[in-house]
C-alpha cells in the first residue's frame, strides 16, 4: 500500500485527477482496513482520515472509522461518524445502522 500511495503522488500525467483521487481513496481505505485488522489503530485512523479528506461522503470509510473508534473506546467520535454515515445513506440495511436510526429518532 505504501508503494502504491507513493506512486500515485508522483504520477498523474496519463490519468484524470478524479480517477487518481478515486484510486487514492481505495488505497487509503483498504490500507486502513488492513491496519485495523492488524490492530495498528493509529495507522488505520490516519489512513481512514486521509480517505475521508479525499471523499468525505464515503459511507464505507465512515463506517469503518466508526468501528475503529469503537474498538479504541472513543465512543463520542464513533457516534459522530455514525451520524454522518447514516445521513449519507439512510437506506442501509446493516443491523448496526438500523439500531442507530432508532436511537436517533
Amino acid at each position: 500500500y505504501t508503494k502504491a500511495a507513493a506512486v500515485m503522488d508522483t504520477s498523474s500525467q496519463d490519468t484524470t485527477q478524479t480517477r487518481m483521487d478515486h484510486v487514492k481513496l481505495a488505497v487509503y481505505h483498504n490500507r486502513g482496513s488492513t491496519m485495523h485488522t492488524q490492530l495498528k489503530f493509529k495507522r488505520a485512523l490516519d489512513d481512514y482520515s486521509m480517505a475521508l479528506a479525499l471523499q468525505p461522503q464515503s459511507f464505507a470509510t465512515r463506517m469503518n472509522r466508526a468501528a475503529l473508534f469503537i474498538s479504541t473506546s472513543k465512543c463520542y467520535q464513533a457516534i459522530q461518524d455514525l451520524r454522518v454515515a447514516t445521513s449519507l445513506n439512510r437506506l442501509v440495511k446493516l443491523p448496526l445502522c438500523r439500531r442507530f436510526f432508532t436511537w436517533l429518532e
